[in-house]
């Protein structure tokens, strides 16, 4: 909002961004064309391999499956997924001539 004729792209994680969702509605009120681009692991993957490294049981980090690109058109944005990397260099590109958020989601086992 700040520099308006700078492109942005949002960077989060499938629970990180379930902390914040909201901000896809102002996105989208807003018609900011704003890729966020989500890492889809399931659920907490920072803080469940920090458990695992400790030689803990992971506990509480995993999500039921969301359907993130469904979640954000419901907000008013755009939403995808993609499973290669020309998919995703394509949906940023389009995501930036886009009126509001597109929500890229990304799962983890993308080459």
């Amino acid at each position: 909002m700040a520099c308006p004729e700078r492109q942005v792209v949002a960077l989060s994680g499938d629970g990180g961004l379930q902390f914040t969702v909201q901000e896809l509605a102002t996105a989208a009120q807003l018609r900011l064309p704003l890729p966020v681009v989500v890492f889809d692991n399931g659920g907490y993957g920072e803080i469940r391999d920090e458990m695992a490294a400790r030689g803990d049981r992971p506990t509480a980090v995993d999500l039921a499956p969301v359907d993130l690109p469904a979640l954000a058109r419901a907000y008013g944005g755009q939403g995808t997924r993609v499973c290669h990397p020309d998919e995703l260099a394509l949906a940023l590109t389009e995501a930036l001539r886009t009126p509001g958020p597109t929500l890229i989601a990304v799962p983890e086992e993308t080459p």
